[in-house]
């Protein structure tokens, strides 16, 4: 049984240094988005949503739902596919999601962030400004998609793009006072970060609701699993809720 523990653990130590700089990849790209939806204006016109397209709503009766919360938010998601790591959701932020069928590498996930924002509505005017902050600060992700679109009647911010694990996504982490250098090496270091070489596809949506602007991001490196990942990101959208200040 001593022998069963110690593989187990050893296994799980295993999976969490290979998906080191997937970890990486979604935490730099919600601090890169939240520090764009910093730079965005007040705007007090409202925007007709029956000119984007919508995003259509996963239908949550029947599902097998969990919840996770970091005390300003919680969220719930589809207990039957997705999973919560412990490691990452006691020692990383934003909240993350790993899909089990990718359990191995944990290269499938979605992460959420909460930021406060004195934005009334989201407009393309909006999301312009927030696409020249991402072209400035984050060289190394690029963008495939963006438009507006309709989410439970209110318009968001769809983006789909490719994010590459960079020295200088590293080092924004840290010029941002996000992390230390010291929470990289707690991460295996520059080095041991960088040579895994990852890249990943991503889905990001930005919505308003109740004030605040909610950040998912949905990765993924098996284009089959797109939609799920985009039908997952609604569930968590329909439940979201502010449970701090």
């Amino acid at each position: 049984m001593r022998n069963e523990n110690k593989e187990t653990n050893q296994g799980k130590k295993a999976i969490g240094e290979s998906m080191g700089s997937r970890i990486v990849l979604a935490l730099i790209v919600v601090a890169v988005i939240v520090t764009a939806a910093k730079v965005i204006p007040l705007v007090r016109n409202r925007v007709q949503t029956s000119q984007y397209p919508v995003i259509e709503l996963a239908d949550l009766q029947g599902m097998e739902l969990e919840s996770l919360s970091d005390g300003k938010f919680s969220f719930s998601y589809p207990a039957e596919d997705w999973e919560v790591w412990e490691q990452v959701t006691t020692d990383y932020h934003p909240l993350t999601i790993f899909y089990k069928g990718t359990a191995d590498d944990g290269s499938t996930s979605i992460s959420v962030a909460e930021n406060d924002t004195v934005v009334t509505q989201l407009k393309p005017e909006l999301l312009q400004v927030m696409l020249d902050g991402l072209k400035e600060q984050a060289p190394y992700m690029v963008i495939k998609e963006s438009e507006m679109r309709s989410m439970e009647g209110t318009p968001v911010f769809y983006l789909e793009d490719n994010m590459s694990l960079t020295q200088e996504g590293l080092d924004m982490m840290v010029d941002t006072g996000a992390w230390t250098e010291e929470t990289i090496e707690a991460m295996g270091g520059r080095e041991a970060l960088l040579s895994n070489n990852i890249a990943s596809d991503q889905i990001q949506i930005y919505q308003l609701k109740n004030g605040k602007i909610y950040v998912y991001t949905g990765n993924y490196t098996d284009d089959a699993q797109k939609d799920m990942v985009l039908d997952t990101i609604t569930v968590i959208a329909q439940t979201i809720k502010s449970t701090g200040n």
